[in-house]
This record gives structure tokens, sequence and C-alpha cells, in this order.
């Protein structure tokens, strides 16, 4: 069969999903025979929303005539099973449907193929993308009994930490996975056990009320009063839905969810939305963990971030020149030539401007210490950053540029002991504060900050990436995306480690593009890359399409 041409809607695509669903669930209940009075009831009502579907999967309709009389009906989801296969890298390409309902579109063609309980398990989790209450009550969990679970968990916990509990803290984790790594495996097995079960009785009772979100409290009094024990945080008021996502109490769903095990409450904000975050996490001491907004704050501030960073890219040469003209005719008492050589070390390294009073540094809190001269004329920068990831820049003598900014750091930190600032006149620090304001001040973006430095260069670097790239994956023959995926993220990760952006594991630290990818290349300019290549965008890039 060949794979057709087709514009479906998104709200389309859901009516499939929720005809499917329902084949699915009658042929789960009721084998080959024929449907039972609830389930027919449920066919005929979606017989409708097939029909449009008829041209792209010649097999529904037949399909759900075989599920209300029940003859040949086996065969008939079969080769339905087959049709979605056939027709889902069409499908596939349209970027209205997210990532999650492709996922449940392609587990049901798994599923009438080949009966399996993986793709079963899959379309039990994601239901509620069917909008259709009938489905979600006929899909709601077996409620376990976590005894045996806990009991075991709560051994194999004491024996890593000393403590009666039921989970490890990160810190513990990390240090039972490198000392006793066999006794963590059986640890991570127990934890995905017992955090099973209390997540199958919050979406049974989520689903039980017929409703796509209830109120977080009510969900939390209900496995309380069943003496279910469970990891989720305190002092949230909003709403949740059967995957766990938290939404404010007017149905906007917020961006993440804080793990119970590091953050075991969260502080409402009473002036939301006045001021844009909805809650903050909390750490087991009391002390302030981060603050979450919900998912259209997120994107907005995402749009609003890379188009300042679009006009930024245009710009950014004359702005350099004119900082770069204070480093040319350097004064070690002008506080503006101070700031500005911190906006070049900024722009050469890629780098993070650094928070005073903080334990790790940034080029604008630098210490004499951390200035390494080389008896070949060269300097060293070497410092610890944000994470305690270790950063080094050489400044080569060499280069007329360079040698301009030695010479800078030369004089700045002549007759300094080594614990002093690098960047200060006499006992005044010139920091973070002053190349801001500076940075605003050429720039005139009054609403930017040096930070964007980053996003700048690690945008810019991918863009000339791409260039490189592009022409030759353009004459490549058969390119999958797979292959495209993994070209992606090969070039993502040379801009992670333009930026020094290091993730750390048992294994050691390594380069990654992850944190590149979410925020320093313009997610526009990723996007064009697939769609160049003519491929749909990852899941990554899904939330901050336009």
């Amino acid at each position: 069969m060949k794979t057709r041409t087709i514009t479906i809607t998104a709200s389309q695509l859901r009516s499939l999903l929720s005809v499917l669903y329902v084949l699915i669930i009658d042929y789960s209940k009721n084998g080959v025979k024929a449907a039972d009075t609830s389930t027919r009831a449920q066919l005929q009502t979606q017989k409708a929303n097939a029909k449009r579907w008829s041209k792209v999967l010649p097999e529904l309709i037949p399909s759900i005539d075989a599920a209300i009389s029940g003859r040949d009906k086996l065969r008939h989801l079969v080769l339905l099973g087959h049709d979605i296969k056939e027709q889902y890298p069409s499908i596939h390409k349209n970027t209205e449907f997210s990532s999650e309902e492709l996922d449940a579109l392609k587990a049901a063609g798994q599923y009438l193929r080949t009966d399996s309980e993986g793709a079963m398990a899959k379309l039990m989790r994601l239901a509620s993308l069917s909008n259709n209450p009938w489905v979600t009550q006929q899909l709601r969990p077996t409620v376990s009994n976590q005894g045996s679970a806990e009991g075991a968990l709560r051994k194999v916990v004491r024996q890593l930490s000393g403590r009666n509990d039921i989970a490890l803290t990160t810190e513990e984790s990390a240090v039972a996975r490198d000392t006793y790594p066999e006794l963590y495996k059986e640890y991570l097995a127990l934890r995905k056990v017992f955090n099973q079960s209390w997540k199958n009785a919050m979406v049974d009772y989520i689903r039980s009320t017929g409703q796509t979100l209830v109120p977080y409290k009510d969900v939390l009094d209900h496995l309380d009063s069943l003496g279910v024990k469970y990891s989720m945080v305190k002092g949230f008021t909003g709403m949740i839905d059967d995957r766990g996502r938290f939404y404010t109490k007017n149905g906007d769903l917020i961006a993440g969810v804080p793990a119970a095990v590091n953050f075991p409450t969260v502080i409402m904000n009473k002036d939301y939305p006045k001021t844009q975050w909805v809650f903050q996490s909390r750490r087991p001491d009391g002390s302030p963990g981060q603050n979450f907004y919900t998912e259209k704050f997120r994107q907005a501030q995402s749009k609003k971030k890379f188009s300042n960073v679009e006009k930024l890219s245009e710009m950014m040469p004359a702005i350099r020149r004119k900082w770069f003209a204070n480093v040319k005719s350097f004064n070690k008492e002008d506080p503006k030539c101070l700031a500005s050589l911190i906006l070049e070390l900024l722009y050469m390294f890629s780098a993070r401007v650094g928070t005073p009073g903080n334990s790790t540094y940034g080029i604008g809190t630098l210490l004499v210490k951390h200035i390494i001269p080389q008896a070949n004329g060269n300097l060293l920068i070497r410092y610890k950053g944000k994470d305690g990831i270790l950063h080094k820049h050489l400044l080569v003598d060499s280069d007329p540029e360079m040698r301009m900014s030695i010479d800078a750091l030369i004089q700045l930190i002549d007759g300094k002991d080594i614990k002093d600032k690098v960047f200060s006149v006499g006992r005044k620090p010139v920091g973070p504060a002053s190349a801001n304001a500076l940075f605003k001040q050429l720039s005139g973006m009054p609403e930017i900050t040096v930070h964007k430095i980053r996003t700048f260069r690690g945008t810019h670097l991918f863009k000339e990436l791409m260039e490189q790239t592009m022409p030759k994956l353009e004459k490549k023959r058969n390119l999958t995306e797979k292959q495209a995926m993994e070209i992606f993220k090969a070039m993502a990760a040379k801009v992670g480690k333009t930026l020094n952006h290091i993730r750390r594991g048992a294994n050691g630290d390594k380069v990654t593009g992850a944190t590149a990818i979410g925020s320093y290349i313009d997610h526009s300019v990723s996007r064009e890359f697939f769609e160049a290549l003519g491929f749909r965008p990852p899941r990554v890039l899904e939330k901050s399409s336009d």
C-alpha cells in the first residue's frame, strides 16, 4: 500500500485515537466475540469519527463493523494494524501532532498486529490522549498492595544509608552507585515497583472521577485514606492529571514537577499571576529550590530570548568594536575599561560572567590566582565554574587581539595578592553588574544581560556548523531521520564543548549538547535543520514551535 499525502488536524488525530482505543478495549475484553452492549454503543458513536480516515486506513470501518458483529474480527484488526504501520511515516511528518499522540498511534498499530504487552502498557499510560472519558474509565490500572515492596525497599535503604526510609537522597544514590553497585541495582528495581504501586493508585483515582484534571489535594487525601505511601510533594494547591503533571487552578500546565525526594515541599506564590512564578520548591532543610512557571510563560520567555538574540546578532560586530576600543586603550583605573575587558573575555570564550559571593567563579568574579601567565607569553585562565566544573581559557600571545587582553590582565594582577579580585579599581570591585550595565548601554537593549552573549555564540556556532554540514547532507541519498538526529546531536555537542557544558555521571564527566539544544541554540534554527531535510523536528523542540 502506498502512503497518501493527507492533511489532518490535531483534533482529527485525537478522534482517530479515540476510535482505536475503543477497538483495542473491545478486543482485550471480548477477544474475537461480538462487542458487549457498552462497547457496541461506543463503536457506533465512533463510526462517524472514523469515516474521515477511511481513505487513509481502509480497514478502519470494516474493523468497527467486525467488532460490533464479531465476524472475522481478528483478521480485520490485524490488517488495520498494518494500515497504521504503512501510513505512519506520512502521518509522522505532520507537525500538528505531538510526539505523544504519535507514540499512541504507533503503539495502537503495534498492539493490533502483535498483541504486544509493551504497546498495551504505553496505550494505558497515554489513554487520556483519546479525550474520551469512557476510554479512561475502562483503562484504570490495577491497584496493588505495597506491603512486600515497601518492606524490601526499606531493608535495602537501611543497608545503603543507615536510615529507615523508602528513598535515597541524591548524594546517597551517588555514593551507593559507586560503592555497592549490585545492591544499588536492587534498590532501583524495588523503587520502580514501589513507585508504580502508588502511581497506579493515583491514576486509578483520577480516571475514576471522569475528569481530565482533579485537585491535587483530593489525590493526596485519597491516597492517605487508602494508607498508600507515595513520593509526592506537600504544599501544592493546584490541579493534576493522570500523568502526574501539575496545573494551576485555572488549568494552565506547569513546566515540570519537583522530585519529592530532593524537594519534599513547595511554597505557593500568593501573588501569582501578578508575579509569574506559580510555586517554589523547598529542600528538606527548608532552603529554597527553583521557581516553577507555566509552560505558556516558559514558551513566551524562550521566544522573547531568542528574538533578542536575533536582534543582537545583527548588532554584535558594532557593539564589540565599541568595547574593544576600551581594551585597546586600556586604563586599569577606569572601571569602563575593566567592564569592557570582561565583555571581551566573555565573547572570546563564551563564558559565564559569575555571581559575586558564590563558591564557584565566572569571568567577572575571577581572583588573581586564576590568572596564570605562561613562559611563552600566553596566559591561562583556570577556575572552577558552575557546578564545580573546571574551566580553562587560553589567551595566545601570537594573536594580536588576545595580546591586548593579556596585557590588560597583567596590568590588573600586578601587585595584587592571589586572593584579590582581578577586576577592581583599588578596593572597589568592577564585576558582573558593571559588565551588564555597559552591555545594556552599548546594545541599547536594557532588557538583556551579558548572558545573551553565550546564547548568541551558541546559536552563531550552530549556524556555522549547519552551513558546513547541510550541502553534504542534501546530496546524501537515503538519509534517515535517525541519522539526521545523530548529526544534529554531534553538532550540538560541539556547541556544548565551546560553552563548557559538562554532565557528571558514574563513568566520569562528559560533554553534553542537551543544554545547548534546550537553552543556547535558537530553536527556530534547530527546527530549520530538520525541516530542510524533510524530517519532523524532535520532541525536545516541540514545545517551542510557533
